[in-house]
């Protein structure tokens, strides 16, 4: 099936559009948060000032940066969770029940669809968003910082972030080369995103 493939500049603006009503909306909602995030970031800045200083050694530094940043984690478990609610619900739940669209795709004239041109499934949906908005990287971290040590809870971040860095950067150079303009999950999720035909 032939489709009008949706342009990268509209790709990229409802994906803008969409990022800033989520962090109006997370904002909104975790404004009165206290996550201990503050006195972690003042620790961070006192280990690497003291790092600069050669008052610690590289060692004692880079224990002081894991360690932190495992309490950071643990402490944002909370927000955490909010943001896979939020991006599920708005960009899972929303843009299935609204035909394939959220509220940028919608303003900037494009959808959703699956590989015959039809509203995409459910799973559709699921499989494209888990892969594009950093989903899993969130997950991992609010399932295993209670469990992994925090040494193997760190390198496993850090390697989930750096894949799904990767994978976005690969999707965003295949949306803006390929001729049908799919991205890597746009590929596996077997969607295109087209433009809005009334």
């Amino acid at each position: 099936m032939i489709y009008l493939k949706a342009s990268f500049i509209k790709r990229i603006l409802a994906f803008l559009i969409d990022s800033f009503i989520l962090s109006i909306v997370f904002t909104v909602i975790t404004i009165n948060f206290n996550d201990n995030s503050d006195n972690i970031s003042n620790k961070l800045m006192e280990t690497l000032e003291q790092y600069q200083n050669n008052e610690i050694t590289m060692e004692e530094y880079t224990d002081s940066v894991v360690d932190s940043n495992y309490q950071l984690q643990k402490s944002s478990v909370p927000t955490n969770a909010l943001q896979v609610v939020l991006y599920v619900g708005y960009f899972i739940v929303f843009g299935y029940l609204n035909k394939g669209q959220t509220v940028g795709k919608k303003l900037c004239k494009i959808k959703v669809v699956n590989k015959d041109g039809n509203l995409p499934s459910v799973w559709n949906m699921i499989v494209r968003s888990l892969l594009i908005y950093g989903i899993f990287t969130l997950l991992y971290s609010i399932v295993f910082v209670n469990i992994l040590d925090k040494y193997i809870f760190t390198y496993g971040y850090m390697l989930i972030d750096y894949i799904t860095v990767i994978f976005v950067m690969i999707a965003f150079f295949m949306i803006l080369y390929r001729k049908d303009g799919r991205g890597l999950h746009d590929v596996i999720a077997r969607t295109y995103v087209i433009e809005e035909v009334k």
